[in-house]
């Protein structure tokens, strides 16, 4: 029986972690499919949400909940005040993108903390990458011929895993993955990090490259372990050498054309984002609760999460966003590593783009923050009477504690 529950539990997280990690969409009619430029779709992992509600009635007290709790009330007050007085443009669509992968990230950040005191996050990110991975692999296999004529590996395989760079942010996932992997030694690590790194260069995104010098930047300052900073510096030249290499020898590339666009000023430095931002109607909305996440307004996204959610919440809304803000600089962590990765989140893909609105980053992010943050409640109910999973008791992790 024991060893049955053992079996269990390792498939539960298994498929959890694959449920999270795997970019595999859905729309109303089932697979999703990729290829109209105006396609959405739902990715599984938001199908984590629902298990919260096994975690709330497993009889944990409401104060344990409150971190969640919080941060979705301040996104539902403006959607609330808004159709009351105004119900004519009322929709859930961008309210329901916000509030269910926050909740399907919290959701997994407790069902995983038992494991993350065992084996470190760092450790536990190694493995959940792999499929990636390999589903990177596959998808860059389908994408040669967009390489070699278009210049960047886009859309879809067999049109389930969705490789669609508009709403998936994948080069941006592909950016944390490989971040995640470095600073820790072993060939599953070293084998992320080359297929993910191969995968951001075929993308031909600027973003990603911002993002690993950021992250390298905000490592540095963050770990005091002389072994992780010359490993750091390693890893600075190796990128460094690449981006030369790449400059020099393959100057017609998609990321390199853009590069120089920008330099040279036919693009601008914002590549066309503040042009963007401007149409939006910033003076005929509530500043307090912005559009209420209706269809009022427009609908597109003004490449700015702290914008955005002004737009969407008003200042109601982004406070929500002050307080992940907030936490994420004063807190404690257990991975010098997801700090700096949090960190760059904050500043390099909030001041580009709007990834807590597509719900498969989103997912991922807020299962960062969750695991890794000790916020609010954290401080008064330690881990011990905290970190107990609803499938602990079929569980063979036998240790109580998890840190927090």
């Amino acid at each position: 029986m024991k060893k049955a529950g053992n079996k269990y539990g390792y498939l539960f997280h298994i498929i959890i972690l694959f449920m999270m990690m795997t970019p595999i969409f859905f729309d109303d009619g089932g697979i999703f499919n990729s290829l109209g430029y105006e396609s959405r779709g739902y990715p599984i992992s938001l199908m984590i949400a629902p298990l919260y509600l096994l975690l709330f009635l497993n009889g944990r007290a409401l104060i344990h909940h409150v971190n969640l709790i919080i941060l979705a009330i301040l996104f539902i007050i403006p959607f609330i005040i808004f159709n009351i007085m105004n119900n004519i443009y009322f929709s859930t669509i961008l309210i329901g993108i916000y509030i269910l992968p926050m909740i399907a990230g919290y959701a997994a950040s407790v069902i995983f903390r038992n494991i993350i005191s065992e084996i470190g996050f760092q450790r536990l990110m190694v493995y959940a990458c792999f499929p990636v991975s390999v589903i990177t692999i596959i998808w860059l296999s389908f994408q040669i011929s967009n390489i070699l004529v278009v210049g960047r590996a886009d859309g879809s395989v067999w049109d389930i895993f969705v490789i669609y760079q508009v709403y998936v942010y994948w080069p941006t996932a592909l950016a944390i993955f490989l971040c995640l992997q470095i600073g820790y030694k072993g060939k599953l690590a070293t084998f992320n990090l080359i297929v993910m790194g191969l995968g951001i260069l075929a993308t031909g995104a600027r973003e990603p490259l911002l993002f690993c010098f950021a992250y390298i930047f905000f490592a540095f300052i963050f770990m005091r372990d002389i072994k992780r900073l010359k490993l750091l510096v390693f890893w600075l030249i190796i990128i460094t050498c690449a981006a030369v290499v790449l400059f020099i020898y393959f100057p017609d590339t998609t990321v390199v054309l853009k590069i120089m666009r920008q330099l040279s000023g036919e693009q601008g430095l914002t590549a066309g984002r503040l042009e963007v931002a401007v149409q939006f109607n910033w003076s005929d909305i509530s500043p307090f609760i912005g559009t209420g996440f209706s269809e009022a307004g427009i609908f597109g996204t003004p490449h700015n999460q702290y914008l955005e959610l002004y737009y969407r919440g008003g200042f109601i809304a982004l406070s929500s966003l002050a307080l992940v803000v907030k936490n994420i600089v004063f807190s404690e962590y257990k991975s010098h590593s997801v700090r700096a990765v949090l960190f760059t989140i904050m500043i390099i893909s909030f001041n580009i783009n709007t990834p807590l609105r597509s719900p498969y980053i989103a997912v991922i992010i807020w299962f960062l923050f969750f695991s890794n943050i000790k916020f609010l409640s954290w401080k008064k109910y330690n881990a011990t009477n905290y970190s107990r999973p609803f499938i602990r008791r079929n569980s063979h992790y036998r240790n109580p504690k998890a840190s927090g």
